[in-house]
């Protein structure tokens, strides 16, 4: 539970940050669909005091009677000869009191009657609570040069009841809460599922670290431990020479130099991971350096009393890093020399095949088991059989291999070779139009 406990609070902030983000985002969804759908009911209701201020500034001079369209007319949009039913006009004088009750009718001018007149609102829209309901206001003075000569120079106040309007926007306020409410609930378990994820791979990417930490951690306390415990033999043996102890010197040195190796390994693997490692590729036409290092190679293996022979095809068309195809080289035939007895037989092939060119290299050592294969590219992964501290190899070389040939948007296979044996084979693209990988 430990070990996962900054995982779950790393879930548990994600799914939190994620559930706010779509929170804000549904909120401001809300409100600007609230705000636009008030806007656009209130610009309809003032379009309409805007038209019936027009008839009370220009009345018309007559009102046509209602007759019924042909067929093959389009009905036209209305123009606006006479107020709405749920509107009404109240006429005032210089001293405020209402002037048109007679045309108002006894109940509405009971019901209007204490509406008092305030100058200052003359062409503002304003909008007005009452115990009987809502209405949106437009108070109008009339010219003194009026067309309508009885009222000229009063003021005319519009009243339109907006109850209807503002009843279908609480209903479509309702509904948008209970949407966005929907909408959140899913957006809680998608939050939920995204945080989940999301973490696989940062989950991922620290198991692979605890792991390499713990591999190297081991790998770099074997060499440590060994130095140690000669250091510690030579200091009970204060009186003897360098030759009496040359055995324990000399061992002191190969864990030296394996831990060199193990430690110049994995700064390169931390450099990549970072992305702080890019090869430098350029155009070669021919391998002569390859050549030289497999007549070095060769050397060392007669010296073990192995056999290595190679054919190398000398002119290339090819866009590498030299430096790095190089290490990839060193690192399988390494492997080759480490896993091969007395007597056995190493071989490298590098020609042109297809659009490839390939590089082979293979033994007649120890075989790699099926279920160890697609594993040997792993950090620090060993086959009981064939990878053990005596053999010098740390778990690292395929790794690097592996990243190499990558880097060069190439391949690299393994398999056994009949009777016995393995073989490594690395495709690299044929011809100058590779380039390097971002």
């Amino acid at each position: 539970m430990k070990t996962n406990s900054p995982a779950k609070k790393q879930r548990l902030l994600l799914f939190i940050s994620e559930l706010v983000s779509f929170t804000v985002i549904f909120l401001i969804l809300g409100l600007v669909i609230f705000y636009l759908f008030r806007s656009n009911v209130y610009r309809n209701i003032d379009t309409t005091l805007d038209q019936e201020e027009a008839m009370v500034l220009h009345p018309p001079n007559k009102t046509e009677p209602l007759q019924p369209l042909p067929q093959n007319r389009r009905r036209q949009p209305p123009m606006l000869a006479s107020q709405p039913f749920k509107s009404i006009q109240l006429t005032y004088n210089a001293q405020g009191k209402i002037v048109n009750d007679h045309n108002l009718g006894q109940r509405n001018y009971e019901y209007l009657k204490n509406l008092k007149l305030n100058k200052h609102q003359v062409d503002q829209k304003q909008t007005l609570q009452t115990n009987g309901g809502t209405f949106r206001t437009l108070l109008v003075q009339l010219p003194k040069n009026s067309d309508r000569y009885a009222e000229a120079g009063r003021y005319v106040l519009i009243l339109q009841n907006i109850d209807g309007e503002l009843q279908s926007v609480n209903a479509f306020v309702k509904a948008l809460v209970i949407t966005i409410a929907i909408f959140w609930l899913l957006a809680l378990g998608f939050s939920y599922g995204l945080s989940y994820w999301s973490m696989q791979p940062i989950l991922k990417a620290w198991q692979r670290q605890r792991e390499f930490t713990a591999d190297a951690a081991h790998e770099l306390r074997a060499p440590l431990a060994v130095i140690q415990s000669q250091q510690e033999y030579l200091l009970t043996k204060p009186d003897k020479n360098v030759l009496e102890v040359a055995d324990e010197i000399a061992e002191t040195l190969n864990e030296i130099k394996r831990l060199q190796t193990l430690t110049d390994n994995l700064l390169l693997l931390a450099r990549t991971d970072a992305e702080q490692l890019a090869i430098q590729q350029q155009p070669i036409t021919e391998m002569t350096w390859l050549e030289t290092l497999c007549k070095t190679y060769q050397e060392i293996a007669t010296s073990q009393q192995k056999s290595f022979t190679y054919d190398i095809q000398t002119q290339v068309d090819l866009n590498i890093d030299v430096k790095m195809i190089k290490q990839l080289v060193i690192i399988l035939l390494n492997n080759a020399l480490q896993y091969t007895q007395t007597h056995e037989s190493i071989w490298l092939t590098a020609e042109h095949y297809d659009n490839y060119f390939r590089i082979e290299v293979a033994d007649s050592g120890l075989d790699i088991a099926d279920s160890d294969k697609p594993l040997i590219f792993q950090r620090f992964y060993r086959a009981d059989a064939a990878r053990n501290k005596y053999t010098g190899g740390n778990g690292l070389g395929l790794t690097i291999a592996r990243w190499i040939v990558k880097q060069h948007r190439g391949s690299i296979k393994v398999r056994n070779i009949h009777p016995k044996g393995a073989s490594f084979v690395i495709s690299l693209p044929w011809g100058n139009t590779n380039r390097p990988k971002r």
